[in-house]
C-alpha cells in the first residue's frame, strides 16, 4: 500500500482462505479515522478471484455456556450468520472465475458490487449457470436481526432439470416442472427474508415468474400428476404433450403460487390450465379442453355416421379435469362421462328430426304426383273418387297396408323407430288435401 495523510493506494492484495483466494487493487480513504475514531472506510475497488466461497466467509456467534446446576456439559452454539460490514462504504468491481454459493456452482461472475450501511448493492451481475446464462441485480440488508433481500433475475436458456435440482425455491415454485427436460427462459422478481445462511424464506417470500419454455421433453416416470391426468382421459399420451414455447406466469406470496391461465398444445386438442398450489404442494387446479368427437367412443361416433352430415365434422364438447390433492398423489376428476351423455342425447334427438323431415318430404313427394294427376274443376264425381282411391292406395304403402287394409308392407325408406311418426303426419297432409273438392264453384 502507498499512504499518504488523505489516501490510501492499494498496489495490491492477493489473499486465500479456505476454498477462497482473492486479489484485489484500489484505494481508501478515511483509514486513520477507522483506526483511531472508529469511522467508515470509504473505497473503490477491482477485485478478482478465481474461486470465491461464500461459506468461507460464515461468521460464528459466540458460544453460550451453561447456567450454574445444569446437567448438560455442551455448550449452547448458535447458527452461524453472515453480516456485511457496517465500517465499509465501498463501491468493489468484481470478476470470479467461479463463485460457490451453497450447492449452486457460478461461472464467470462480473459485475459490480457497492457496500453501504451493512447492504450489499448487486448491479449489472452476469454470469453462466446450469449450461445457460444468468443476470441479476438487487440487494441484500444484514441491518436488522433477520436479513432481508429483493432481487430480479433473468436466466436465458439454462437447463430445467439442473435448475430445479439445485434451487429449492424452483422446485417449490413449479413442481411439475421438474419432470420436464430442456431448457427454458425466465424473469423472476422476488423479495423477503433470508435464513441464517443467506437462502430465502420460503413462510415469507413473495414474487413473479415469467417463464418460456424452449424444447422439452417429459420424464414420464416422475410424473404422476400426468401420469394422474392421462388415465382420466385415456386419449391423452404424455409423449404427444408439445410444451416448446410454451410461456406461463406465476405470482406467489404467503406460501401460494397463483399460476395466471396458459395454453398446452396436444395434437387437435387445446388444453387450458389455470390455478394454484401451496409452497407445501396442494394443487388447486383446472385443465380445460375442447375435445373432438373421434376421441369421445363407438358410440358417439356411430350416431354421428348414422346421421351422415358434414357440420359434425368438427364436433367437439368442453371437458374440465379438477386437479387436487397432493403433488406426489394428484387427485384428477373429470366430467366426462356427463359431456358425453349430454352430446348422445342431442345426437339423438337430430337423428330424430332428420328422419321426420325426411319423412314429410316423402309423404309430400307421393301426393304430389297424385294430385298432380288430378283434372279440370268440370271432373265427375267419379274422377275425383279415383283420385282420391289413389291416394289412399300410395298412403296405405307409406302406412305399411295397402288399401283394404289386408296385408302389411315394410316402409324402406325409414327406421323402424319413426315409422309411426311419420305414419301421423302422412295422415294429416292427405287429410288436408283430400279435404277440398275440386266441383265447380260459381261463387269463386
Amino acid at each position: 500500500m502507498t499512504f499518504n495523510p488523505k489516501t490510501v493506494t492499494l498496489n495490491e492484495l492477493n489473499g486465500a482462505t479456505g476454498k477462497t483466494d482473492f486479489s484485489a487493487t484500489g484505494t481508501m480513504s478515511n483509514l486513520l479515522g477507522y483506526l483511531f475514531n472508529d469511522e467508515k472506510i470509504e473505497g473503490n475497488f477491482d477485485l478478482k478471484s478465481d474461486t470465491f466461497a461464500l461459506n468461507d466467509f460464515m461468521v460464528e456467534e459466540e458460544t453460550v455456556s451453561q447456567t450454574e446446576g445444569e446437567t448438560d456439559e455442551k455448550p449452547i452454539s448458535t447458527e452461524e450468520k453472515i453480516k456485511i460490514p457496517a465500517f465499509l462504504d465501498a463501491n468493489i468491481n468484481a470478476t470470479a472465475n467461479t463463485v460457490l454459493y451453497d450447492n449452486i456452482v457460478l461461472k464467470q461472475v462480473k459485475g459490480n458490487l457497492q457496500i453501504k450501511d451493512e447492504k450489499a448493492i448487486l448491479t449489472d451481475m452476469t454470469s453462466s449457470v446450469f449450461k445457460g446464462k444468468l443476470g441479476f441485480s438487487g440487494e441484500v440488508s444484514t441491518k436488522e436481526e433477520v436479513p432481508t433481500f429483493a432481487m430480479k433475475l433473468g436466466m436465458d436458456q439454462v437447463q430445467i432439470g439442473e435448475t430445479f435440482k439445485a434451487l429449492e425455491l424452483f422446485e417449490v415454485l413449479a413442481p411439475i416442472a421438474g419432470v420436464l427436460q430442456g431448457k427454458l427462459n425466465s424473469d423472476i422478481v422476488l423479495s423477503g427474508s433470508l435464513t441464517d445462511d443467506f437462502t430465502p424464506d420460503l413462510t415469507n417470500l413473495s414474487g413473479k415468474v415469467l417463464a418460456e419454455l424452449l424444447a422439452t421433453d417429459i420424464d414420464s416416470e416422475k410424473a404422476k400428476l400426468l401420469q394422474s391426468l392421462s388415465s382420466k382421459l385415456n386419449f391423452i399420451k404424455l409423449d404427444k404433450l408439445d410444451l416448446k414455447g410454451l410461456k406461463t406466469a406465476l405470482d406467489f406470496e404467503n406460501g401460494v403460487v397463483q399460476v395466471q391461465p396458459f395454453s398446452i398444445a396436444y395434437d387437435d386438442i387445446e388444453i387450458k390450465v389455470d390455478g394454484n398450489h401451496t409452497f407445501d404442494r396442494k394443487l388447486n387446479y383446472k385443465a380445460t379442453m375442447e375435445v373432438p368427437a373421434k376421441y369421445l367412443g363407438s358410440e358417439v361416433n356411430g350416431l354421428i355416421a348414422k346421421i351422415d352430415d358434414r357440420s359434425l365434422d368438427d364436433l367437439t364438447i368442453p371437458v374440465v379435469a379438477s386437479i387436487g390433492g397432493d403433488y406426489t398423489s394428484p387427485a384428477v376428476t373429470t366430467d366426462m362421462t356427463g359431456g358425453v351423455k349430454s352430446l348422445t342425447t342431442k345426437l339423438v334427438e337430430i337423428q330424430k328430426q332428420k328422419l321426420i323431415t325426411k319423412g314429410k318430404d316423402k309423404a309430400k313427394d307421393l301426393l304430389g304426383d297424385v294430385l298432380g294427376q288430378n283434372t279440370t274443376d268440370d271432373d265427375t264425381t267419379g274422377n275425383e273418387t279415383s283420385t282420391e282411391d289413389k291416394a289412399k292406395d300410395i298412403l296405405g304403402g307409406i302406412l305399411g297396408k295397402d288399401s283394404n287394409d289386408t296385408t302389411k308392407t315394410k316402409t324402406d325408406s325409414l327406421p323402424p323407430q319413426q315409422e309411426e311418426v311419420v305414419k301421423e303426419k302422412a295422415k294429416d297432409i292427405l287429410g288436408g288435401l283430400l279435404g277440398r273438392k275440386k266441383k265447380k264453384d260459381s261463387t269463386n
